[in-house]
């Protein structure tokens, strides 16, 4: 994996994946409405920053991602982060939805703001925490 330059880059890596709720109408094919896609970019991530990762699945192609430091690491304290790595519908949108596009300071694409940009920016600090942590 060819990790991202930035946080904004993260952001747009995520927000590039369709990870569409099956559930209702997901305003894209029903095969496309999953979260497994992004679900296997996180992995990736977790382990190009040094992460124990497994996918747990929940339902099919919706698995959660569990990503936590090696034990050769030693006892660190513990940081739980939880963020859905699902988005809404996109039916009826106007702009296209896995285009992220920055426009006067904006990103905009599904799941922006709910919940990829909070997601971006908890990895982001992660990763940046994680730097800081000498392995034993």
């Amino acid at each position: 994996m060819k990790k991202p330059a930035s946080v904004i880059h993260l952001l747009q890596d995520l927000v590039s994946i369709c990870s569409v709720n099956p559930d209702g109408e997901p305003g894209v094919p029903r095969a496309q409405a999953n979260e497994a896609q992004i679900a296997r970019y996180l992995s990736d991530y977790f382990s190009s920053i040094g992460l124990d990762t497994k996918l747990q699945t929940v339902y099919p192609n919706r698995p959660n991602v569990i990503g936590s430091t090696k034990s050769a690491r030693g006892k660190l304290p513990r940081i739980i982060l939880c963020p859905h790595i699902d988005t809404v519908s996109v039916g009826g949108m106007t702009i296209s939805p896995f285009d992220p596009k920055i426009k006067a300071g904006k990103l905009y694409g599904r799941g922006s703001s709910d919940t990829k940009g909070p997601l971006a920016a908890m990895l982001w600090a992660l990763t940046e925490i994680l730097k800081k942590i000498p392995p034993r």
